[in-house]
């Protein structure tokens, strides 16, 4: 996973990356090089072809961990949700290298 400069996601290291469809879904983790295998019952068994759209959620610690803050998502919302994700694969009976493209919020000026 890249944003829109190319560079690998590596803040969104520890969110979880799902490939869902109406009859289906699968999982997986961001790692620190933006990379994420998919999961649907044991680990690493990927998934199944087909269509999917893509939401990513971001990593979520309990309030009562000591080691929590309250921090800014650095993703935009519409990728957290089936129904406002614009993030789409496809899935084909063989390995596959998927590369999915984040765009930003941009900055606002102060």
């Amino acid at each position: 996973m890249v944003d829109a400069d190319g560079q690998p996601v590596s803040d969104l290291a520890g969110a979880a990356v799902i490939f869902t469809s109406d009859l289906l879904s699968s999982s997986g983790e961001i790692d620190g090089d933006g990379r994420f295998s998919l999961t649907m019952q044991r680990e690493g068994d990927g998934v199944v072809p087909g269509n999917y759209k893509v939401v990513i959620v971001p990593e979520v610690v309990a309030a009562d961990d000591p080691k929590f803050k309250l921090r800014k998502q650095p993703l935009p919302g519409k990728y957290t949700k089936p129904s406002t994700t614009d993030l789409v694969a496809t899935v084909e009976a063989k390995p596959n290298d998927i590369t999915l493209t984040i765009v930003r919020n941009k900055k606002r000026a102060q």
